[in-house]
């Protein structure tokens, strides 16, 4: 028992030393994605209120109108 203790104890103090990785999600795409002037909320499209779920820095909204992701790889 004092083995297993010993071992949780040791798993515990190991994983404070291991930061976990900063995620990212890269958003590409369309209008439909763009995030718009806070004159023109009335447009905002999906990638807005996906970023919404997330904690600030997480999401990075790359939608431009006219574009497809294709024509932003290229």
């Amino acid at each position: 028992m004092r083995k297993l203790v010993l071992f949780m104890v040791c798993l515990c103090c190991m994983s404070f030393l291991y930061a976990p990785k900063q995620v990212r999600i890269y958003l590409v795409g369309d209008s439909t994605m763009q995030n718009y002037d806070p004159q023109k909320t009335y447009m905002q499209g999906w990638g807005k209120i996906f970023a919404g779920f997330f904690p600030d820095g997480v999401c990075e909204n790359h939608g431009r109108g006219g574009r497809s992701s294709r024509s932003f790889m290229e």
